[in-house]
């Protein structure tokens, strides 16, 4: 799913074909900006930077080794690093305009935004998490809570004019696409190594 609207909306911003909730984002965050909330999502979005996302997955990491969880370990680590190899590769590849009159600095193409593909690193550190937490609720819970974070800084990429929708969902599909994946291979090797111990 991740990987078809990046490469959906990638599709259409290609061609120059800009999609319609890029306007009307841009146009609904004007209407509701304040001096007040611009302040604070300057802090939110920050999050999403590569510096606390990388500290954040480098302490899971950390984390999950002490716990004997190599496999989830190396999932996130292969996971933040594929994700920001493939934000770099794109953004080259679509190379394009960020809105105008962004309020904070900004830097390179937009699409797709890099904030939020990162800040989806909290919602799969909480998926490797997860297991360690019983019951179903706390398990969706933390989850959540993963995911909100990840909403939240994309939402600040558009209330600070860094990033039209189509580059926070774009960015958010690559990631998930990209973690998913790890996971997955992650989920293939655990499975071979159980069956080859009981062989």
């Amino acid at each position: 799913m991740g990987g078809f609207a990046f490469g959906g909306l990638g599709a259409r911003v290609a061609h120059g074909q800009i999609p319609g909730i890029d306007s009307s984002g841009l146009d609904a965050a004007d209407s509701l900006r304040s001096h007040v909330a611009v302040d604070v999502a300057k802090v939110v979005t920050t999050a999403g930077a590569l510096p606390a996302v990388a500290t954040v997955v480098g302490l899971a990491v950390v984390w999950l080794l002490m716990r004997r969880r190599p496999l989830e370990a190396c999932a996130l680590a292969a996971g933040l690093g594929l994700t920001i190899l493939s934000v770099d590769v794109a953004k080259a590849a679509f190379d394009r305009a960020r809105p105008p009159a962004a309020l904070v600095h900004t830097n390179g193409q937009s699409y797709p935004s890099g904030h939020s593909a990162y800040a989806m690193s909290y919602a799969a550190v909480a998926v490797a998490f997860a297991y360690a937490f019983r019951g179903f609720v706390n398990r969706s819970a933390l989850v959540a809570g993963g995911l909100v974070l990840a909403v939240l800084v994309g939402a600040t990429r558009v209330y600070l004019r860094a990033h039209y929708v189509s580059d926070v969902l774009g960015g958010f599909g690559l990631a998930a696409a990209v973690f998913a994946l790890c996971g997955t291979v992650a989920v293939v090797v655990a499975f071979l190594r159980h069956n080859a111990r009981s062989a």
